[in-house]
């Protein structure tokens, strides 16, 4: 019975590696840019050009989005900013 309880605490403690180290891995994953199977709805939209003198073509909306099974709402990319920037490269140490 004592040679068990540790090995207990070694099974466990090997297990929560495991599961730590599937995490990080599935982590480094990028997210989506894309919409998938989302529907939206325009509930309200307000022209800002009347609201505002110095703003124009832009619209302020009220929207419902719907996600169906398996969707998903992707991230917005900054203008000019591709994926590679967010990556780590070599060590970890060095700054992009």
């Amino acid at each position: 019975m004592v040679v068990k309880k540790p090995l207990r605490v070694a099974a466990a403690s090997f297990a929560g590696l495991v599961l730590f180290s599937a995490g990080v891995g599935l982590g480094q994953q990028t997210a989506p840019a894309d919409y998938k199977f989302v529907q939206e709805q325009v509930l309200a939209a307000i022209d800002l050009a009347k609201e505002i003198d110095s703003v124009e073509n832009r619209e302020l909306r009220v929207s419902r989005a719907t996600v169906a099974p398996s969707g998903h709402i992707g991230l917005p990319q900054p203008p000019g900013r591709s994926d590679d920037r967010l990556r780590p490269r070599g060590n970890s140490h060095q700054s992009p």
